[in-house]
């Protein structure tokens, strides 16, 4: 009789102590569960856990579906480096591989539907494109003033310049009688270099700082583009 009563009051201690670990392991886990959950959500969008609606930046960084940089960095392998403006597609910074501030403070000036008005668009990063011998970003906008036309901005670092490729498409039903200019702001130490305008194409006027088109004509459909290029350089 004893040793059956000693068998019970052990079979219930044991029964006790089994329950008393399983409710601390439960703690345990919804503790460490929490704190994981937590962590996260102050992770979000930072460094390991992106977070919900998130999409990774080319700088490794991360912002909500459809926002975009402000702007982009430009790099050649020789040093060279080029800051360049989401909202306007246009460079504000060009530092050379000897270290001079060609471009630096104001953004160059697009100018459109005539060669004396700024441009009225705000533009978006359309595509990057990286290679040995250049950096470039591709920009497209829809001027506000004219809602049927696209206007394509690339910028490019190379090894020695800054080149823009402008493409114009008209998407209305008609044909429209536009001219396009571009005014680059290069630095007193830049022109001292040497940096200047060139080479252009598509262009029918220019100046060491400048160019731009006469009154032409754009022609109607999605697959039909005029181009235009230019270059600043020493």
């Amino acid at each position: 009789m004893i040793a059956l009563n000693l068998f019970l009051v052990a079979v219930i201690a044991l029964l006790a102590g089994s329950s008393a670990f399983n409710t601390m392991r439960s703690n345990a886990l919804f503790t460490r569960s929490s704190l994981f959950m937590s962590d996260s959500d102050q992770r979000g969008g930072k460094l390991t856990s992106p977070g919900k609606n998130l999409k990774p930046q080319f700088d490794g960084t991360f912002k909500e579906a459809g926002a975009h940089l402000e702007t982009y960095v430009l790099e050649h392998e020789n040093g060279a480096r080029a800051l360049v403006d989401t909202h306007d597609a246009t460079c504000v910074s060009f530092i050379d591989k000897d270290g001079v501030q060609v471009i630096g403070g104001k953004a160059s000036v697009h100018r459109f539907p005539d060669a004396k008005t700024v441009l009225k668009a705000e533009f978006v990063p359309e595509e990057r494109a990286k290679k040995v011998s250049f950096d470039r970003m591709i920009f497209k906008s829809t001027p506000e003033d004219d809602k049927e036309v696209e206007y394509r901005v690339d910028v490019t670092l190379r090894e020695d310049c800054i080149e823009y490729d402008v493409t114009i498409k008209n998407f209305g039903a008609s044909t429209k009688d536009i001219a396009i200019g571009l005014e680059f702001d290069v630095s007193a130490e830049g022109k001292a270099k040497g940096y200047k305008v060139t080479a252009k194409k598509g262009y029918t006027e220019s100046t060491d700082y400048s160019v731009a088109t006469s009154k032409w004509t754009v022609p109607v459909g999605k697959f039909k583009e005029t181009n235009f290029y230019t270059k600043i350089s020493k």
